[in-house]
């Protein structure tokens, strides 16, 4: 289906763009300026700085610490910036842009996609863990989630709405608090959670589900009564999780953590990974495990370890969602879609990592994780790793590990690990066969730099993650391939990847410095039929 090809993040073009709206946004970006001035010469007396939040200044002030002040300062304070906003203002709003616009998609598709977005017998989703459309049965949808809710081991239903009652609970905790200066407690705008899955088409089919893969649930928790909380949580638990001996920043942080690794003749290469990690933590241990990091360093936070404890047990009490207009309450676990999800699930599992591998004799040379993804070296007996292993999915009650064990190569994240002659490591792209490479259609409505960024990128991650050079060039051929079905002009990807060519790995897996200075951001929503938007700031003189 030529439609369902485009993919999910294909954008259509509109006949033109919302006037009202480049206004709006217009009148931000002079606000900010003005709260920038305003409080720059103010800098010597006294004011209330919670205005300057809106400055988004978020290096200084978290973003779960916005208050939403309205505050706009007069004009008049600085005749010079006043004659600039005007004068840019009127630039932008007064200038045409007469370009013939052409529709990137044609009026059969067009007709599809509407028939599609109003067929109330199928569920349109994206894959787990790639960016293939997954077009279901509404009713196999249904009945996958409905096994996944009538565990009541993990969720109970509720008679009613409880967001009344969830904003009481959550009221009074944080009125026991005595610092609660360091977040709102509610949004603005406070939604119901909704509850939905994602097809793991990656794993193998099974006859006995509704839709033959399992579905992983997510809570969409944005605005809902927790958040502020969660993402004040995740804050404070983020400095820990970062400092664990087996964390994985991302895939290059694993590179370079493996790439000058030494093997052994006899080496085993193993990954693990934990079954259903989130729904599967007992809320006492995973906030036992917390604490157990909190104690050891206050980084900088002013709640007490016990408040901080109190406010984790908050947000997992309570949370709630909706799915088919019934109320459900997650009793076990933390939901996927919960701003503190990863840190929480990372720190207690890095507790029972801790507590595991100190009560054995023989251990990994190397023991990295990726959230619920274990890498591990094995330098002893296939007896004793297998010991091992069995006895690591009995050390708790709820954490099971699914295992793959080779001599020679094993998959973590998307690297495919290998033991060369030299008893080293060798790292190549590992591509699940699921992955149908849909990256953006370069007919898609998205500004020209973002797409051309694409292909650089892409190539800049198999230049990361493939080791031997030979391999490297090879599969940048196939890279180009999948850019060209994606309609990709043939400079764009030439100038991408010649760009990327004349760099080594290592160079590829060195961060770039990037300078960090204080900028004021204009943003837009992006239309074609957009005026130029940088002519005014380069015809006054500031680009």
């Amino acid at each position: 289906m030529a439609e369902q090809g485009k993919g999910l993040k294909f954008c259509s073009k509109t006949k033109s763009h919302d006037k009202v709206k480049l206004a709006e946004d217009i009148f931000k970006f002079t606000r900010r300026i003005r709260l920038k001035e305003y409080f720059h010469s103010q800098a010597n007396t006294e004011f209330d700085d919670s205005e300057l939040n809106d400055i988004d200044s978020y290096g200084d002030f978290p973003f779960f610490n916005k208050k939403g002040s309205s505050f706009t300062p007069p004009a008049g304070h600085d005749v010079y910036l006043d004659f600039y906003i005007n004068a840019v203002t009127e630039e932008i709003l007064q200038s045409e842009h007469n370009r013939k616009r052409y529709s990137n998609i044609t009026k059969a598709e067009l007709d599809t996609l509407r028939k599609l977005s109003q067929d109330k017998t199928i569920v349109i989703k994206k894959a787990d863990k790639s960016n293939t459309i997954v077009i279901m049965n509404t009713e196999d949808y249904k009945n996958e989630v409905l096994r996944q809710l009538n565990n009541d081991k993990y969720y109970e239903k509720c008679t009613n709405d409880p967001t009344d009652e969830i904003k009481r609970n959550i009221s009074q905790c944080v009125a026991n608090i005595e610092t609660t200066d360091e977040f709102d407690t509610f949004p603005a705008n406070i939604r119901t959670p909704c509850f939905y899955i994602l097809p793991k088409i990656h794993k193998q089919p099974d006859n006995n589900l509704p839709m033959q893969y399992p579905g992983r649930p997510i809570v969409s928790a944005f605005s809902s009564p927790t958040e502020n909380i969660s993402k004040y949580i995740d804050y404070i638990l983020k400095p820990y999780m970062i400092g664990l001996p087996s964390y994985v920043k991302d895939t290059a942080d694993f590179i370079n953590k493996v790439k000058d690794i030494k093997l052994e003749t006899k080496s085993y290469l193993v990954t693990l990974d934990v079954t259903s990690l989130y729904t599967n933590i007992p809320h006492d241990d995973g906030i036992n495990a917390c604490k157990s990091f909190l104690q050891q360093n206050i980084h900088g936070r002013n709640l007490s370890t016990d408040e901080i404890a109190c406010l984790i047990r908050l947000v997992l009490e309570n949370n709630y969602f909706k799915f088919c207009e019934q109320f459900y309450l997650q009793k076990m676990g933390t939901a996927m879609g919960s701003s503190m999800a990863p840190s929480y699930a990372s720190l207690f599992m890095g507790k029972l990592e801790k507590d595991f591998l100190h009560s054995r004799g023989v251990k990994p040379s190397l023991w990295l994780r990726f959230l619920d993804d274990i890498f591990m070296i094995w330098n002893h007996s296939l007896e004793e790793l297998e010991s091992f292993i069995d006895d690591l999915n009995k050390f708790h009650p709820n954490i099971k590990f699914t295992t793959t064990i080779s001599e020679s190569t094993v998959s973590f994240l998307d690297v495919q690990v290998s033991k060369n002659k030299s008893l080293g490591t060798d790292t190549d792209i590992y591509v699940k066969e699921t992955n149908t490479h849909q990256y953006l259609d370069y007919t898609s409505c998205h500004p020209k730099q973002c797409k051309d960024g694409i292909p650089y990128s892409q190539a800049k991650r198999y230049r990361r993650i493939i080791s031997n050079d030979e391999k490297f060039n090879s599969s940048l051929n196939d890279l180009r391939s999948y850019f060209k079905d994606r309609n990709f002009p043939d400079f764009v990807i030439d100038s991408a990847f010649n760009k990327v060519s004349r760099s080594s790995q290592n160079e590829a897996l060195t961060p770039s410095d990037k300078n960090k200075t204080s900028v004021i951001p204009f943003t837009v929503e992006y239309n074609p039929s957009l005026p130029n938007i940088s002519e005014p700031f380069t015809s006054i003189g500031i680009f």
